[in-house]
């Protein structure tokens, strides 16, 4: 191995190596590739803006100690604004056994940045005080494992520039106190694919994880299993921090995301996918998910489609305000929303089912809601809110605490309203409204809601109401 000592490093805590480094880098890379070793030191190496920028296959191997406060490996950036390592251009560059930090906190920067390289990992290093602690700008095939990012200014994770094919494993991001306020673990607004995350657990940051790309970016083919992202903004509500947040925006594509066992908890909301009017957010699957203890609403949508959840547990939201918050909010312009099995709304040890309702739609929300096989429950009865108009072929069916079996779901019109019955025998329900009457051939049957009647083939009923109420149709 190439020693950073033998070519002139410093082990007092004061004096720059960064000439000293750059130096092994020369002799390293003039060989053909190695390993270049840092041996365990009782004081930092102080070190910024060195450059890997020529040369390939170099390895920046630390002594591998098992008590870091006892010595170790220390690369200390020798200013709050320097960059450690600027790898670009090349491939094979390794890091381990290396804790990165500052004297104080950084404000700009980050002490690894890749850019336009491949084949290059971080495995077993720690991160402590960064701003940006790595920055991955159009690379391909990296790999991080093992990794410790703490107490760091802005994000934990940054990526662009068409990056793709990033593996990030046993990833974990904290914050010692509230003094801390990251934007985000992982920011991606320009990722081209293959993003992979496990086993790792993001906590205290504004945004776990925050995809927003813009005009002509995208962050597609991300794929998440194992992941916990907690404590968004150290339980306070008035930063309105999120687990996961999708909003891409100006143009920019959001799809093909999937999620395996991920947790999103005690933040303002757990999931958000939002973009705006110009911008594609679709195809984002989500299966044996937790969001739980959110303040506002657990999971919000808007202007997104073809968005699946199967076997999700939603409860316990709307922490802040009981009664106030749904499970799922479904906004503006959605369509081919899905969910099949799990609970949304339910109770259990230690968090107190305070949704308004388990599913909520806005006026805007047009498009086709499915829920199949899901336990529902909320404050409020029954525990979806129909604001919105769905078009034909919404359904709920098979549900537990809604359970109208094969229903789909109607609007009705301008009071008072006619709805007449197909070919086939119908049970009709109504939910909400207030002052609803309903009337079959001039015979009123029912002077409230919620109720239930049935309809020969063909037949009418006219219904009566100040506010509207939800009509559910099971044809037989």
């Amino acid at each position: 191995p190439f020693n950073v000592l033998d070519y002139g490093a410093a082990t007092d805590g004061s004096t720059s190596s960064t000439a000293a480094f750059q130096a092994a880098i020369v002799a390293c890379g003039a060989a053909g590739g190695g390993t270049i070793f840092i041996p365990a030191s009782p004081n930092p190496y102080i070190v910024g803006n060195i450059d890997v920028n020529v040369y390939n296959n170099i390895s920046f191997v630390g002594e591998n100690q098992t008590v870091l406060a006892a010595g170790g490996v220390k690369l200390q950036a020798s200013s709050t604004t320097a960059s450690i390592f600027n790898v670009s251009s090349v491939g094979g560059i390794n890091f381990e056994n290396i804790l990165f930090t500052s004297a104080s906190q950084q404000t700009s920067g980050a002490y690894v940045t890749f850019t336009s390289s491949n084949s290059c990992s971080i495995k077993k290093c720690q991160f402590n005080y960064g701003y940006d602690n790595i920055n991955i700008n159009g690379c391909g095939g990296l790999v991080f494992d093992t990794i410790s990012i703490r107490d760091f200014n802005h994000d934990g994770v940054y990526i662009t520039g068409n990056s793709n094919d990033l593996y990030f494993n046993y990833i974990i991001m904290d914050q010692a106190s509230a003094i801390y306020t990251p934007n985000a673990g992982f920011e991606l607004p320009y990722m081209g694919g293959s993003f992979v995350l496990t086993n790792s657990d993001i906590l205290h940051c504004h945004n776990g994880l925050l995809v927003n790309p813009g005009a002509g970016q995208y962050s597609i083919w991300g794929y998440l299993s194992n992941v916990f992202f907690d404590t968004s903004d150290f339980d306070i509500p008035t930063r309105q921090g999120i687990g996961m947040s999708f909003v891409p925006t100006n143009g920019g594509i959001v799809q093909g995301w999937k999620f395996t066992n991920v947790w999103s908890s005690t933040g303002y909301i757990g999931i958000r996918l939002i973009a705006d009017g110009t911008s594609t957010l679709s195809r984002m699957d989500f299966a044996n998910v937790q969001v739980l203890n959110n303040y506002t609403n657990g999971v919000q949508l808007s202007v997104c489609s073809d968005v699946n959840f199967v076997n999700p547990d939603i409860y316990g939201n709307s922490t802040a305000s009981s009664g106030t918050y749904a499970g799922v909010l479904i906004g503006n312009f959605c369509e081919s929303i899905k969910f099949s099995m799990g609970e949304i709304g339910g109770t259990i040890s230690g968090f107190t089912n305070q949704h308004s309702y388990a599913i909520e739609t806005q006026a805007g929300f047009t498009g086709v809601l499915t829920v199949n096989g899901t336990k529902m429950s909320a404050a409020n009865t029954p525990p979806v809110l129909l604001t919105g108009s769905p078009a034909i072929g919404s359904s709920i069916s098979q549900s537990a605490g809604y359970n109208p079996v094969g229903t789909s779901l109607q609007i009705a019109g301008a009071s008072p309203y006619t709805y007449t019955a197909g070919l086939s025998t119908e049970i009709v329900n109504l939910y909400g409204g207030t002052t609803v009457v309903t009337t079959i051939n001039g015979v009123t049957v029912a002077t409230a809601s919620p109720c239930s009647f049935t309809l020969a083939p063909k037949q009418s009923a006219v219904i009566s109401y100040a506010t509207i109420p939800t009509m559910a149709v099971n044809k037989l």
